[in-house]
């Protein structure tokens, strides 16, 4: 017996982003997507004629918005057991919270890749424990390339050399600290062992390097940016952020950004 592909309607407005989610959902081979909509008024009467499994909604559509849209979609009896995934360009506290009081299935942030936004939709859809496997193991492989990403953008912004082999240990060392941040690291003991591992070295020279770089970086770098990041938060005795305080700063940022994405 066949079964019956998950149906889905999008409600967005960037054209190419669309374009490119739509592709991936489709090749899948295990969904039935629906044609798209444009107008924010016509949301309701197409959820209640074509019954989607799940609608992708864009929050910032032109003549309404993704809390206006979704309240509707809730207050309407045919169709507020409707599972909705909203993208949106704002991700802060008071309207995340909004989001999830009407029941959105998860919000993500229109940064993040179509890619990111198939795989949320495969959670949703399929519940067999090997498709669970595959898809934690593309997430985690998918938010360590953006924290390496937004780890040298920091870098970038902030005036670290990268031509200094502490540069690549610095990094390594906060990926680490994002990949464990649920435990307690201990920075002399486990950080800078595991990095001396990597690199064929000793801690204590990775601890050297570490420092070498962020003394470079606060010689030379970006003061504007050195001030927006870390703010009075900096070593008062010596000016510049500590490796523990540095490596805290960065990684926080990080596992921040990669809970909201």
């Amino acid at each position: 017996m066949k079964m019956s592909k998950t149906k889905i309607l999008v409600v967005k407005d960037y054209a190419n982003y669309c374009t490119e989610l739509i592709g991936l959902l489709k090749d899948s081979g295990c969904f039935d997507v629906l044609p798209r909509v444009h107008d924010p008024r016509s949301v309701v009467d197409n959820v209640k004629e074509n019954k989607p499994d799940l609608v992708i909604l864009n929050a910032t559509m032109a003549g309404s918005d993704g809390i206006e849209i979704l309240s509707t979609i809730r207050n309407c009896p045919e169709t507020k057991d409707t599972r909705v995934v909203v993208i949106t360009p704002i991700l802060d506290d008071s309207l995340i919270n909004i989001y999830q009081a009407l029941g959105a299935a998860f919000i993500i942030h229109s940064s993040n890749p179509p890619a990111m936004v198939y795989h949320r939709i495969l959670d949703l859809t399929m519940d067999d424990e090997a498709g669970r496997t595959i898809r934690d193991e593309q997430r985690k492989c998918e938010y360590a390339v953006m924290a390496e990403n937004m780890a040298n953008n920091f870098f970038r912004v902030i005036g670290i050399p990268v031509n200094l082999i502490g540069y690549a240990q610095l990094r390594k060392s906060i990926l680490y600290c994002v990949e464990n941040s649920l435990y307690q690291i201990n920075l002399s003991q486990d950080v800078y062992q595991y990095v001396a591992e990597c690199f064929a070295t000793t801690p204590k020279r990775v601890e050297r390097n570490i420092r070498t770089a962020i003394e470079a970086a606060w010689s030379r770098g970006n003061i504007e940016a050195q001030h927006r990041y870390f703010g009075n938060t900096v070593s008062q005795s010596n000016g510049r952020p500590t490796n523990k305080e540095f490596i805290a700063n960065i990684t926080d940022r990080i596992v921040t950004h990669l809970r909201h994405s």
